[in-house]
């Protein structure tokens, strides 16, 4: 093995070159680097490093520095133009002395004092730490070169200080594993005892919730305490533990700090004073809520936002990481809960006539005869609250509402929507508004522009002004049963509840005569609405749970013409609106079908959507098939003609249907049964429309296939998806792949309310 060259460095030499390594060492302390997070401990320790690498640069060889100022100068392009400038300059120089053999130990240390500081303001980070690296390795060719030239007695102090700062270090480390131990305890039972309150507060037991929050925020406390004692302080300068330590501390502190918050605005909230009986809500009690709710808004919104803020530190251990996944989900959860129920509070009193009387039309529907909005309107109530006291004001039939009217009404809706449903009769080519228009003026699937129309017929025809529309199918209408109790047809001597009602309306009512069902829908309506209205009704969280299914899943859909309210509709999931993507990599999809037999058959249809997108995620090019799946299951007799018959001349059990695919997308090809067919094209709210009329004979299976393609925007792809609300839910399959073949995410089921389907899973539409 070759001697190692020593560079001779005498002590005028000796005294310079300290200088610059104590200028080096300040230039580094206000450098801003973080090796720890700690602001002291960080200028401490990229003084020590920097001081270091520049005196032992003063000896190190010429091709050491050139490499470790060639680094700087790559990570400098692109950043300041004075960094490049002095990297370039130090490589020039470090080449000099290679070139002439110079000793210069001043103009080394100058060299690697330079490359030191640049590297230090790294910022290439296709990777975690990634400027670290290149920094480390960069640096460390000096320090490692510089020290085998240097004196024997020299390089024996340096081996001591190294081992001394090595035994310090892992001292460090020991105290704070001792310190971490004793957190480990109760960091998890505060965890635990945390997830124990969010399932509370998801069923609404107030008060079981705020005991639970305050045992997690006291366990939390004592574990933040642990981590932050004096055993666990001389961690704070050793790199990467002082982030995993920091990181630790600052999470449980976080959610302690967050969870005495939320327990103390639970402590507040008083649900028990909020209560519906005889037809009259407690707004004052109602009002009472807002400021407690919105507080516990604020404080549930911070726990999630640190157990986010947590996760995303790249500096926590996978064990830590990892367990935070499920509370981060189940606050975010509760958050938006907590949010929810804070606009509940603040614009509730307003809907429910605390200023001046609300009235809201209230459309029941009968999915069975299929439309894009739910199924055709057969009864209509109209509902008005004043301070709180409900009463129904109108009620009627379909048939109540075709007047004369109609005849001079002009819609104030966009061009887009009466070039679209202008065929069905929103617009006539004499003017105004076709009078049978109530019986198809929920085809469109966007509630919003549902409720918008409804509104204006029905002021037209009443003369009277309402606030916002509802409407509920077969379903809806069970679920609302279920919080009042099943209901009496003595007529019928027949007892109907939650599980028998939807049966009841969708197949069994047409086997009574045409004359009396009516009388029996309206009593079925009328019943479970004086049950609402007369009744004692449970809890609100109990009716919550009851009702959310039917309003998620878009059996009981609402649109109000107060911006407020109807914002508080769309946080609920109950506006039963179109989703419309507003960002890149979101692609959508919704698909219905409208009776056109003017029969009650869809209760027999069964539907599967298969959807097949192949995604370019850097240019937000898709190109997808989609396959819709028809089967009618109706029998050809056995029924009476008003379930299987038609109102056109077509065989009995033959479901007639409009099938209407939503996409941004465009139509490449398509086909029925495997034939070429060219569908009506249309627009509607940022989607094309590709429209397409068929029969389905009885016990027969149609399927339609599309091929489209086009752009959505950059991004990560997901699909949001709207299903209708059909007696049968539709399944769903979705494989999405990248152009290469490799798959994104798949799902197969069955999604009943608006979502976002992606390879993180599926989420609520928001």
């Amino acid at each position: 093995m070759g001697q190692v060259r020593r560079n001779t460095i005498d002590t005028r030499d000796a005294r310079l070159v300290g200088l610059i390594a104590a200028i080096s060492a300040i230039a580094a302390g206000f450098s801003g680097v973080e090796p720890t997070g700690e602001p002291v401990a960080d200028a401490l320790l990229a003084g020590s490093v920097a001081a270091l690498a520049t005196w032992l640069g003063a000896s190190a060889p010429w091709w050491a520095l050139t490499f470790a100022a060639a680094v700087a100068l790559g990570g400098s392009i692109g950043g300041p133009v004075l960094l490049t400038f002095v990297s370039a300059a130090a490589i020039g120089a470090a080449c000099w002395i290679g070139y002439t053999k110079a000793n210069q130990p001043a103009l080394r240390a100058g060299v690697a004092g330079v490359a030191v500081q640049v590297l230090f303001q790294l910022s290439w980070d296709p990777r975690f730490l990634s400027s670290a690296g290149a920094a480390l390795l960069a640096g460390g060719l000096v320090v490692v070169t510089g020290y085998r030239r240097r004196r024997g007695y020299v390089r024996k102090r340096i081996r001591w200080g190294a081992l001394a700062v090595v035994v310090t270090m892992v001292a460090a480390v020991g105290a704070l594993a001792a310190a971490a131990y004793e957190a480990a305890r109760p960091a998890k039972d505060g965890y635990d005892t945390l997830l124990d309150a969010l399932d509370h507060m998801d069923g609404g037991d107030v008060d079981q919730a705020a005991q639970a929050l305050w045992q997690a925020s006291l366990e939390l406390a004592t574990a933040h305490d642990e981590l932050s004692a004096p055993l666990a302080q001389p961690a704070r300068f050793v790199p990467v533990v002082a982030q995993n330590r920091s990181a630790a501390a600052d999470a449980v502190g976080r959610a302690a700090e967050a969870s005495a918050a939320a327990a103390t605005a639970l402590e507040a909230v008083d649900l028990d004073d909020l209560t519906i009986s005889g037809g009259r809500i407690d707004l004052e009690a109602l009002a009472s809520l807002e400021e407690p709710l919105a507080a516990l808004d604020i404080a549930v919104g911070d726990l999630s936002g640190a157990l986010n803020d947590a996760s995303e530190s790249p500096w926590l251990v996978a064990p830590f990481q990892s367990r935070l996944d499920e509370g981060i989900e189940r606050a975010g959860d509760t958050a938006r809960q907590a949010e929810t129920l804070a606009l509940a509070a603040a614009v509730g009193p307003d809907m429910l006539g605390a200023d001046e009387p609300r009235n809201y039309f209230v459309a029941f529907v009968n999915a069975a005869e299929s439309r894009g909005q739910s199924g055709l309107m057969g009864n209509w109530i109209v509902i008005s609250i004043d301070d709180g006291a409900i009463e129904i004001t109108d009620s009627g039939r379909t048939a109540d509402l075709q007047t004369e009217a109609l005849d001079d009404l002009v819609l104030d809706i966009s061009d887009e929507y009466l070039e679209r449903y202008g065929q069905f009769g929103a617009a006539t080519p004499s003017g105004g508004v076709d009078r049978k228009y109530w019986s198809t003026v929920n085809v469109s699937p966007d509630m919003p522009s549902v409720g918008d129309v409804m509104e204006q017929m029905y002021e037209a025809v009443s003369g009277d002004d309402i606030d916002g529309v509802f409407i509920i199918d077969a379903r809806g209408l069970a679920h609302l049963l279920a919080i009042t109790g099943s209901i009496g047809l003595d007529e019928l001597d027949l007892r109907l509840g939650p599980e028998s009602l939807e049966q009841f309306l969708v197949i069994d009512q047409y086997q009574i005569e045409e004359a009396e069902r009516e009388v029996v829908l309206e009593t079925v309506i009328a019943l479970t609405m004086n049950n609402v209205l007369s009744g004692e009704l449970p809890e609100p969280q109990e009716m919550i749970a009851s009702l959310a299914p039917g309003a998620q899943n878009g059996h009981i859909s609402a649109w109000s013409t107060h911006p407020a309210e109807q914002a508080l509709l769309e946080q609920v999931g109950m506006d039963g609106s179109l989703p419309v993507p507003t960002i890149g990599g979101v692609d959508s999809l919704a698909v219905t079908s409208n009776n056109m037999a003017g029969n009650k058959i869809d209760s027999f249809l069964e539907r599967t959507i298969e959807y097949r997108p192949r995604v370019d995620q850097a240019t937000g090019r898709v190109d997808s098939t989609v396959t819709v799946t028809l089967t009618n299951t109706a029998p050809r007799s056995g029924l009476p003609d008003y379930v299987i018959g038609a109102i056109a001349e077509i065989p009995k059990g033959t479901n007639r249907t409009l099938v209407e695919l939503f996409t941004p997308l465009d139509l490449i090809d398509a086909t029925v049964g495997g034939g070429a067919t060219a569908p009506q094209v249309g627009s509607e709210l940022a989607h094309n429309v590709y429209s397409q009329q068929i029969d389905i004979a009885a016990g027969d299976t149609v399927v339609l296939e599309y091929e489209l393609s086009g752009g959505i925007g950059r991004g990560e792809y997901r699909l949001a998806y709207r299903p209708q609300p059909l007696p049968r839910p539709d399944r769903l399959i979705i494989d999405a792949t990248t152009t290469a073949g490799d798959l994104l995410f798949d799902y197969d089921g069955t999604i009943e309310r608006r979502s976002v389907i992606s390879s993180d899973g599926v989420e609520a539409w928001r």
